[in-house]
C-alpha cells in the first residue's frame, strides 16, 4: 500500500517491509515484542533488512539474546531508547541512548532525525541499561520530592511557597520544577506515560542490579515496589505521577496548589568585588 501524499509505502507484515527496507526502526512495549518481530525478520529469503534499530525501552539481557540471534542471519541490532517525553518527541528534543558497534552505531545515528542528543553508551544492551536506571531515577526523585513536601505541608508549609525555594536550592529537580507543579499540584495527573510501562522499566533495573551482583542496592529496590503498587491499584494505563499520589493516599492528605507564587521572593544581585587594601 501507498500513501502517495506523503510518498510513505505501508508493509502488511514485518516479512514484507524486511524485503522492502535495508534499515528498519521499532518501537515496540518490551522486549518479548521485539523478540517475536525479529524471529520473523531473520531468515526471510530476498531480505533487504541488514540493520535493526530498537527503540523500544525494553531489557538490556534480552536485547543481546535477541541480538546474538540477528547477527548468525546477517542482521546487526543497535538498542536507541529515548528520553525526553511526549513533548520532546512531538518537537524532535528528545536524548537517544546507542548501544551497539562502532558502524551499526553510527549508521543509526545518522538516520536517527527525532533526536537532539545522541550519545553512544556501550556494546549492544546498554542504551537500554542506561534508559531503565534513568527511569527508576526519575521515579526515585518524584517519590522523594512528594514525600518531602507531605512532611513540609503536614508542618504547616504550602507546597508551592516550599518549591519557590527548593527550585532555587541544592534539592531541586526536574520534578520539583516541572513534574510536580504540572502534574501533582494541579491534580492533572496527565504526562503522558503510562505506570504499567514505568513499572515494567524500573523492574528492569532492580533485575540489572541483581544480575550484576550489587548486594549493596537498597534505594531501587523500594522505588520499584512502590511504583508497582502505584500500578496496581490504579492500574495499567494510568500515567506515572500517580507514583506521587500513592504516597498521598498513604499519607491520608493532597498536595494543594496555590494561587499565588514567588510574589514575595527577593532574588539580591550578586555582591560586587571590591579592591579592599589594608
Amino acid at each position: 500500500m501507498v500513501c502517495c501524499e506523503q510518498n510513505i509505502i505501508i508493509c502488511e507484515s514485518p516479512e514484507e517491509l524486511a524485503k522492502k527496507a535495508e534499515i528498519i526502526f521499532l518501537s515496540l512495549p518490551t522486549s518479548r515484542e521485539v523478540a517475536e518481530v525479529s524471529s520473523q525478520i531473520q531468515n526471510i529469503e530476498g531480505r533487504k533488512c541488514n540493520l535493526i534499530i530498537d527503540t523500544t525501552s525494553g531489557d538490556p539481557t534480552q536485547t543481546r539474546t535477541i541480538g546474538q540471534k540477528l547477527n548468525q542471519y546477517g542482521i546487526n541490532m543497535v538498542d536507541c531508547p529515548v528520553s525526553g517525553g511526549p513533548a520532546g518527541a512531538a518537537n524532535g528534543t528528545v536524548t537517544a541512548m546507542f548501544g551497539g558497534d562502532e558502524e551499526s552505531v553510527r549508521i543509526a545515528m545518522d538516520w536517527s532525525t527525532f533526536a537532539k542528543v545522541k550519545q553512544h553508551v556501550g556494546p549492544l544492551g546498554s542504551g537500554h541499561a542506561v534508559k531503565v536506571v534513568n527511569n527508576i531515577l526519575n521515579c526515585t526523585h518524584l517519590l522523594a520530592a512528594t514525600e518531602g513536601l507531605l512532611t513540609l505541608q503536614k508542618f504547616g508549609v504550602e507546597p508551592q511557597k516550599a518549591l519557590d525555594c527548593i527550585n532555587f536550592s541544592s534539592g531541586r529537580s526536574l520534578q520539583t520544577e516541572v513534574r510536580i507543579p504540572n502534574e501533582v499540584l494541579t491534580r492533572d495527573f496527565n504526562y503522558g506515560f503510562k505506570v504499567g510501562l514505568m513499572a515494567k522499566d524500573c523492574g528492569i533495573a532492580q533485575s540489572l542490579q541483581k544480575d550484576n551482583d550489587m548486594n549493596a542496592a537498597h534505594i531501587f529496590p523500594i522505588v520499584q515496589q512502590l511504583v508497582e503498587r502505584a500500578s496496581q491499584k490504579y492500574g495499567f494505563q494510568a500515567d506515572y505521577t500517580h507514583i506521587a499520589k500513592l504516597l498521598e493516599d498513604t499519607a491520608g492528605m493532597e498536595l494543594h496548589g496555590q494561587q499565588e507564587s514567588q510574589q514575595n521572593i527577593v532574588i539580591e544581585p550578586p555582591l560586587k568585588k571590591q579592591n579592599i587594601v589594608i
